[in-house]
Formats: structure tokens, sequence, C-alpha cells
């Protein structure tokens, strides 16, 4: 199993905290927008196109407390939970790919070093 990005939400910052309960407990659920239901010409493409902003730059969506899970995770970060993770992970042949440019990415996805970059497709 493989965990891209640390997955969805703070889950995984949330369990490398000192006051995981609380993170948890902040966390908002995302929900996807409702899908239409009806069919009608060019239906595939507008939904697509929704899912395909979502997916691309999750950070579009943060709500407020959804950000303020993240930043309470971030300021209890505790080494020996973020270890015993690491190990859990190992225990279960679990691979989180660490994509971290990802995070500034979402953030500045319109910033020159990006936009700019030879190696983006």
């Amino acid at each position: 199993m493989s965990i891209e990005h640390l997955g969805p939400g703070v889950t995984v910052f949330a369990a490398a905290s000192s006051r995981e309960a609380e993170v948890r407990a902040r966390n908002a659920t995302r929900k996807l927008p409702p899908l239409p239901r009806l069919r009608f010409p060019g239906a595939e493409r507008l939904v697509t196109k929704l899912i395909k902003g979502m997916v691309v730059n999750p950070a579009a969506h943060t709500s407020e407390r959804e950000a303020h899970a993240y930043e309470l995770a971030d300021g209890s970060y505790d080494q020996e939970k973020a270890e015993e993770l690491a190990a859990l992970f190992a225990a279960h042949t679990t691979w989180q790919c660490p994509t971290l440019i990802r995070v500034h990415t979402q953030q500045f996805g319109d910033a020159p070093e990006h936009t700019g970059d030879p190696r983006r497709r």
C-alpha cells in the first residue's frame, strides 16, 4: 500500500501530533460537491473539469476549519509519535511517497519557478 502526498486531509499529520485527538476533532471532512444526475450534452466534460480542479490543487478547497487543524498539527508535532507512525508503516509495508514539492506548487502554482520550469509538461 502507498499513501501519496501524505494522504487526504490532516490524517497523517494528526498521527504525529501530541494533540492528535484535538487535531482529528478539528479536521473537517472534505466532501465532494454533488454531481449532476441528469445526462446532457457536455456533462462529462463539465464533471471532469470540476474534479480536475479539486485534484490539481486541493489547497484551493481547504476550509478555515481544516487550515486550523493543520496549524494545530504542525504546532504540536511529536518526534516520538512520528517514529511510532513510521514503525507502523514499516510493519505494514506501507510506503509514503514524499512528493514535498507538491505543497509549494499547490500554494504557489502560478509562481515563475513553476510556470517557467522547462521540465513542466
